[in-house]
């Protein structure tokens, strides 16, 4: 009874292995077609003579067959390196765009110092407006006290003018003052004369 329940045991463990593995293929989700191996179907059941189910090949079949799969191997290399350089073309593609980026950038950026530069220039062009109009105001008032200055130098003259001018029209007035009185005594005369 013993040694049934020591055999029995790894075969319990072996099924129960088994139909785990096979549960947990199972759950496994892929879009992969995964051809089937059942290595129990495949098994020799008997050690001493052609007993498994395997389909037979001829050794130059078998030669002919592993040329074959290694040349289908060989073209997986290149469909392997083609993914490869399409992966490194892609990353160069991508760098270009961080170039073609850090380009905008710049030209961006630079717009924006020549905008600031074109800014500087016509606030100094304002401020040179400014200075010219404050010169032109400052040569005006020079021109106004120059004329202030010549009006003031002309002041004494025309007062002079102007007394000469009064001093003429009491002279002519005083004279014209004489003439009156003279003529008021030669007439006094005159009539003194007649009344005697």
């Amino acid at each position: 009874m013993a040694r049934k329940s020591t055999t029995n045991t790894p075969k319990t463990t072996t099924k129960t292995a088994t139909a785990n593995n096979s549960s947990i293929s199972k759950n496994i989700k892929t879009d992969l077609s995964i051809p089937k191996f059942e290595a129990n179907s495949h098994m020799a059941t008997d050690l001493f003579s052609v007993s498994s189910s395997l389909p037979r090949t001829t050794k130059t079949k078998a030669d002919e067959s592993i040329q074959a799969i290694e040349e289908q191997r060989q073209t997986v290399r290149v469909a392997k390196a083609n993914i490869q350089l399409n992966r490194d073309v892609t990353q160069a593609a991508t760098e270009y765009k961080g170039l073609e980026a850090d380009v905008i950038k710049y030209a961006t950026q630079t717009q924006k110092v020549e905008t600031e530069g074109y800014k500087y220039q016509q606030a100094v062009t304002d401020t040179n407006i400014q200075i010219e109009k404050l010169s032109q105001l400052e040569e005006r008032l020079q021109q106004e006290k120059i004329a202030t200055d010549g009006t003031k130098k002309l002041t004494p003259h025309i007062r002079e003018q102007w007394e000469q001018r009064e001093q003429l029209e009491v002279s002519k007035t005083e004279a014209l003052k004489t003439q009156v009185l003279q003529a008021d005594q030669k007439l006094n005369e005159q009539l003194d004369k007649l009344k005697f």
